[in-house]
Formats: C-alpha cells, sequence, structure tokens
C-alpha cells in the first residue's frame, strides 16, 4: 500500500511537473515573441528618428536668430527671424521703408500669384501678391517699398504697408500659389542713421 501511494505520489509530481514544463514552454515562446515584437518597434523607432532627422535638415522651420548686424553700426538693431539658409532667397533689409528680394537660385523663379507676408512686432501680418507674370531672374532681386517712397526707387511698390523702426521685429515669410512655405533668409542691414 504505501508502495502504491508513493507511486500516486511520483504520478501526481510528474503532472504537475509537465504542466509546469508546458507553463514554462508557453512563458518561453510568448517571451520570444514579445522580444522578437520589442526588437521589430525599436528598429522602427531607429527608423523613424533617422526620418526625422533627415526632414529636420530640409523642413522649412522657422528658427528665431539674431540679425547679421555687419553692415550695421548700431548693436541694437531691428530683429529679424530667419528660416533656413539652403533657400536661394534672401531678404536684405536696407531702410524704413524698403527691403531687397533676391533670387540666389541657379534657375529662374516664377512667382505669379505668390504671397509675400511681413510681420511687425506682433501685428497682424502685411500680405503682398505677385502679379501672376512676374519672374525673378536668377541672380536678379526686386527692390520693394512702402507706398510714396522718399528718394528710394522701387521695382514694387506695396501700398498697404507700413513703415518700420529700428528694434521692430520683422518676419517674412513666403508661400508659393499652392500654399508652400519657401524658405527665406533675412539679412538686417538697417542702422539707425539711416532712413
Amino acid at each position: 500500500m504505501r508502495r502504491k501511494k508513493a507511486q500516486q505520489e511520483v504520478e501526481t509530481l510528474k503532472k504537475k511537473l509537465e504542466t509546469q514544463q508546458e507553463t514554462t514552454d508557453t512563458n518561453i515562446r510568448e517571451f520570444e515573441v514579445k522580444e522578437a515584437e520589442v526588437q521589430r518597434l525599436q528598429e522602427e523607432i531607429q527608423r523613424m528618428e533617422t526620418l526625422m532627422e533627415s526632414n529636420n535638415m530640409e523642413e522649412h522651420t522657422k528658427k528665431d536668430v539674431e540679425p547679421d548686424t555687419s553692415h550695421s553700426k548700431e548693436p541694437n538693431q531691428t530683429s529679424c527671424y530667419t528660416q533656413d539658409s539652403h533657400s536661394g532667397f534672401i531678404i536684405e533689409v536696407h531702410t524704413r521703408q524698403s527691403f531687397c528680394l533676391k533670387n540666389t537660385f541657379h534657375e529662374d523663379q516664377q512667382l505669379g500669384g505668390w504671397e509675400l507676408k511681413l510681420q511687425m512686432n506682433k501685428t497682424t501680418p502685411f500680405t503682398y501678391t505677385f502679379e501672376d507674370s512676374f519672374k525673378l531672374n536668377t541672380g536678379g532681386d526686386v527692390t520693394i517699398t512702402c507706398k510714396n517712397p522718399r528718394d528710394n526707387p522701387a521695382d514694387l511698390v506695396w501700398e498697404d504697408l507700413q513703415f518700420w523702426n529700428p528694434g521692430d521685429k520683422l518676419q517674412f515669410s513666403l508661400s508659393s500659389n499652392t500654399g508652400e512655405d519657401q524658405h527665406i533668409v533675412v539679412k538686417n542691414l538697417l542702422s539707425k542713421d539711416k532712413n
């Protein structure tokens, strides 16, 4: 009888061991599946981070930077926002009433229907829409001025544009006729002793 009871206990223990082994095997398989999923997600994250870094270098992200004061006589001049410099468009602010838009692309730029916006400080931006036929040649530039320019020859007159003052923050943006924002670099060459 003792022997029979011992055999039953051994059989019961074997069954428990087999059940625990099956549970362990199932847990190992689930762990391996989850580990593979974690590996796949880490690779996906790394791929997305690489893609985001690549896009950030090309993205039209506006950055606050100090204005170019290399030509300026006063240290505290009109602050300008500068967009990424691999654009091909440069705006140079020369006076309190005009600026110059330059095309440094290696090809002519059709600007018909494009919008140029200028926000001074925190006011509502002024918007200038280029005529449908307007083209800016490679290496070319166009001087844009406020209405009634004082001894300031201009190619284009921006009728609703107001004068700005040294110390004003100027933010320019340029959008294509399809609404795509364009990179522009803004150079502040305005000094307090200029008009």
